[in-house]
């Protein structure tokens, strides 16, 4: 749970999210794949089991039409792109 504790710090002080906001927080097992990888998408059959390492997000919206994506380690920095109907990614370093 410390990483959690660690992931809403840095959210709240990146975005200053006031009391009536909802934030939404989730987080994202990792899986090991024992047996099976990709045929799962073709219908087979995989083993395979989540573990207790992945990720945390806490979110909000806001009507800015913009995506602000903040990882709490520095070396990936913030990243920002518009919401539209045509969503192109952005040739970066991530």
């Amino acid at each position: 749970m410390e990483l959690f504790r660690k992931v809403v710090e840095e959210f709240e002080k990146s975005f200053n999210p006031s009391p009536e906001e909802e934030v939404y927080c989730f987080f994202v097992p990792g899986r090991v794949e024992v047996f099976g990888k990709h045929t799962d998408y073709a219908g087979g059959h995989s083993i395979l089991f989540a573990m207790d390492r992945g990720f945390f997000c806490v979110s909000r919206i806001n009507d800015l039409k913009k995506i602000r994506i903040k990882e709490i380690d520095p070396t990936y920095g913030e990243r920002v792109f518009p919401v539209s109907d045509k969503l192109e990614p952005p040739i970066g370093d991530w």
